[in-house]
């Protein structure tokens, strides 16, 4: 699954090339640059230093409360109001009854630059490299420069100054980064040797951040898309899927407490974004036909760990292509055999040969077939799902894709007409929570919307699985690899 990285692995590869560098970011306000170009210094192995022209120390600690235990970063108040080209001018007219032609030494060139730059240039040198973050270099150059020009000769304009500022940079050697808020593109887009865009974006009328890698000289960009996340004023992206899921691998979150007439989810971070499943509810999980179903049952995997432990039932109306031996597989993790076929009906809706002997009395066969590979005499999956010893609750996960299957082979009738009351009868008794999956647009699936207590949507996007729910209505979280304590993770996009 997707996990959470600083910062992209090509930048990590770019920022260790050797100085001099420069890189570009642009993006509107709000849209995480000052927090990403923090997060730039603080990779950075070299001396940092933050260059404010639009919030002050105070502020800007205020909002990175991190960057306070962060004493490698120097910030570099935005300059006075006395610090401008004009005044630089006046500076070059000195140098010119002192120098002959100054504008052709590089020494004297630097004296066009705003002073905040050169005080960060002073503590860098060529056995001592450092990256300097211009935030926000519209801001800075536009005070900087002032209006009117100023007269005199060889004072440069905008695309003068930052060309010269390029070309001192490799005095230093440095590590430039410019942010910015302009649109369109300049002369600046082409100097630079990386140009990187935040954007925010409404998605499902729930806000996304997205970094977008247009170049990065010398660097192969794997992926040029990245989500992320501002949470607790650090940057954070997120990776796209690895080549599997790990189902099944971390079983649970033990439950804080028992809530009567609610199931715990085994994992606190749905707890937290979703809330408790509500026995004698339902709750459908609609995806993209884009968006894997192994994420679907990677939510699902821990509350069926929940239910085995606690010694309910759990039955499963599996889709065709989903075989009862992939669901022992994710399963074995945390139950026995034994338990297995005691606490789980598996609902065929198509022949398999691969059940294992072990759990084949656990698995009922598709209406009207028999083999002797499935087990006979299971009870009926309704009055399974119905009594559990001492009430414990119970659980059913039902695949759309699996109803239509069993109403192709001649058992119930499930339609849009029909459906809605089956599942408000088989959940009557209040002693299960019923969970239905189905793909977006599927009438089966909508008719059931009306009388979900919660509805949950998964899509695909650039190789990541986001999740929001419609009900209850909730922030947007991109589902990322679990690890030794928690199945899954629910990274919030903020």
């Amino acid at each position: 699954m997707s996990s959470l990285l600083e910062l992209p692995a090509e930048l990590y590869d770019f920022i260790r090339r050797p100085p001099p560098q420069s890189i570009l970011v642009r993006g509107p306000p709000g849209s995480g640059k000052s927090t990403f170009a923090l997060s730039l210094l603080e990779a950075f192995p070299g001396r940092r230093f933050y260059i404010s022209s639009r919030v002050s120390r105070t502020d800007l600690l205020r909002d990175h409360p991190w960057l306070a235990k962060n004493s490698g970063i120097t910030v570099v108040e935005r300059p006075n109001r006395g610090d401008s080209l004009r005044e630089a001018s006046k500076l070059m007219a000195r140098a010119r009854e002192l120098v002959t032609n100054p504008e052709e030494d590089p020494e004297f060139q630097s004296l066009w630059l705003p002073s905040a730059i050169q005080e960060a240039w002073g503590d860098t040198g060529p056995s001592n490299p450092g990256m300097i973050v211009i935030d926000s270099w519209d801001a800075l150059v536009e005070r900087y420069l002032g209006a009117p020009r100023p007269a005199g000769a060889g004072a440069p304009d905008r695309p003068e100054l930052e060309r010269l500022l390029i070309e001192q940079m490799a005095r230093g050697p440095i590590f430039l980064v410019f942010v910015l808020e302009r649109e369109e593109q300049t002369q600046l887009d082409y100097l630079v040797d990386g140009a990187l865009e935040t954007r925010w974006e409404q998605k499902d009328g729930r806000p996304e951040r997205w970094l977008h890698i247009w170049k990065l000289r010398g660097t192969r960009i794997e992926h040029p898309s990245y989500p992320y996340t501002l949470e607790g004023g650090k940057f954070q992206c997120i990776l796209p899927l690895g080549g599997s899921l790990k189902l099944g691998a971390t079983a649970r979150d033990p439950a804080p407490e028992t809530v009567s007439g609610r199931l715990w989810p085994g994992s606190t971070e749905f707890a937290a974004a979703f809330g408790q499943l509500g026995i004698g509810s339902l709750t459908t999980f609609e995806r993209d036909p884009a968006t894997p179903a192994a994420a679907v049952r990677l939510l699902i995997t821990p509350m069926v760990a929940e239910v085995l432990a606690a010694g309910g039932h759990v039955v499963h109306i599996l889709p065709p292509n989903i075989l009862p031996m992939e669901v022992w597989k994710t399963y074995h993790h945390f139950v026995d055999s034994a338990r297995f076929v005691r606490q789980v009906r598996l609902q065929l809706t198509a022949f398999s040969g691969e059940t294992p002997q072990e759990i084949a009395a656990a698995v009922l066969p598709p209406p009207g077939l028999t083999t002797p590979d499935i087990g006979a005499g299971s009870r009926d999956v309704l009055s399974f799902l119905r009594t559990s010893p001492d009430g414990k609750p119970n659980l059913a996960v039902i695949w759309l894709t699996g109803l239509r299957a069993l109403s192709a082979l001649g058992g119930a009738q499930y339609t849009p007409a029909t459906l809605p009351a089956i599942a408000l009868g088989t959940g009557s008794t209040r002693s299960a929570h019923l969970i239905f999956v189905g793909v977006s647009g599927d009438p089966l699936l909508e008719s059931l919307q009306p009388i979900a207590s919660k509805r949950l949507r998964l899509r695909s996007r650039v190789g990541r699985v986001f999740v929001h729910g419609e009900e209850p209505a909730t922030p947007t979280y991109v589902l990322s690899e679990g690890d030794e304590r928690s199945a899954y993770h629910l990274l919030r996009l903020v």
